[in-house]
């Protein structure tokens, strides 16, 4: 059963309801539906996606922090960087709760910061929406779900930079650091970004395409004077050594159909940006730097994929509400339309692997929900649909 294919089509229907202004007051209820769509789905998954094995034997190997009191014994809860997620599981373990209540908690969560992140920025909150759900859905509520909530958080933080309250910002961004650790660097987002766009932001945008097209290699030979900065932290040396030298993470990007599709995709956001230099208020400045700073991420550090995706996916969300912002500012019916066409394709496309159940997302379907297993019975086949994904990606 193509169940996420199903909820796209409705989230995308919904969507044209919105944009032509046929909701109205009705549109509050609609968000808190697709929302509780989300929170259903990924908060109720039952060994299906990526890392639900290695949340659980992470979950298994803490100990409840009651036990840590009574044993005088912290380290066994505190056996990662993610101090702040480590936590919440030995909390959720002290009350005999399980994996699946982790699950719920942080989908929960993310669901309704997404909600108030996007309120915050945008009137098309279910346009929103319906891209986070092709664009990351899948890689963060139904897989890391650790980052996807950092995420959140920071995204909840970056008012703090308009409102120049940098308090509040670092508070923020040190609770996304302790759920996902690479979470600290967006510190500096505050003093570097600018409610201007970034100078010469043609010459940035073009440098960084023509790093990953012509392959030029530079991250390699910075390595080592990195790998010097961070030995004094044995956990966080330890995470740059895998990122770095592991063959599984320290791959360089390389030319794929997906590949070709995200440079097709950030070439015609782009472009949109520059046809409607009308737009100019500082919240469309901001998510637009936040835009450039995901592209050079995404293509000038291609020598390592693991770490060019971490870091690009803080600034990801710019791409949601650039659109929707866009769409906003276009009055004319007919642009409308071909806004949406555009918005409709590309998160199709983005996607098309979960919807349409291609081999590489066997992890993913079909679709189990844990209510559902649980009160009929039904036996999983998460651990042979995630040996099955590993086979493939492998190959």
């Amino acid at each position: 059963m193509m169940t996420y294919l199903y909820i796209y089509i409705l989230i995308a229907v919904i969507a044209w309801f919105e944009i032509k202004g046929l909701l109205q007051t009705r549109s509050k209820a609609f968000q808190y539906f697709v929302i509780f769509i989300f929170i259903f789905i990924a908060g109720f998954r039952y060994e299906t996606g990526v890392d639900w094995a290695g949340y659980t034997d992470y979950y298994n190997e803490i100990s409840s922090l009651d036990e840590a009191f009574k044993k005088d014994h912290f380290k066994s809860i505190f056996i990662t960087l993610d101090v702040g997620y480590a936590l919440l599981n030995a909390i959720v373990k002290m009350f005999n709760g399980g994996i699946q209540t982790i699950f719920f908690i942080v989908s929960l969560v993310s669901s309704i910061l997404l909600l108030k992140n996007l309120r915050r920025y945008t009137e098309y909150v279910i346009t929103g929406l319906l891209i986070y759900y092709s664009f990351y859905f899948f890689i963060f509520d139904m897989s890391g779900l650790r980052q996807g909530l950092a995420i959140q958080i920071a995204f909840f933080a970056f008012q703090f930079i308009e409102q120049k309250n940098f308090k509040k910002y670092l508070l923020y961004i040190l609770i996304a650091t302790s759920i996902h650790w690479s979470a600290f660097l967006l510190i500096l987002l505050y003093f570097v970004s600018s409610e201007k766009k970034i100078k010469f932001h043609y010459i940035i945008f073009a440098a960084s395409l023509l790093v990953f097209i012509l392959n030029i290699k530079f991250i390699q030979a910075v390595i080592p004077n990195l790998s010097t900065f961070v030995k004094g932290n044995v956990l966080l040396a330890s995470k740059f050594d895998v990122y770095t030298n592991n063959q599984n993470y320290s791959q360089a990007r390389s030319w794929n159909l997906m590949t070709i599709f995200v440079v097709l995709r950030v070439c015609a956001i782009y472009f949109l940006c520059l046809i409607n230099k009308n737009i100019n208020n500082k919240k469309f400045n901001f998510f637009f730097n936040l835009f450039i700073i995901q592209v050079i991420l995404y293509f000038g550090l291609y020598e390592l994929i693991e770490i060019s995706e971490r870091l690009r996916f803080y600034f990801a969300i710019s791409e949601i509400i650039i659109l929707v912002m866009i769409l906003k500012e276009i009055k004319k019916y007919f642009y409308t339309d071909i806004l949406y066409f555009f918005i409709v394709s590309i998160t199709f496309i983005n996607a098309m692997p979960y919807y349409l159940h291609f081999k590489g997302t066997i992890a993913y379907h079909p679709y189990q929900n844990y209510i559902i297993y649980k009160a009929m019975g039904y036996q999983s086949s998460g651990v042979y649909r995630l040996q099955k994904h590993s086979d493939f990606h492998i190959q």
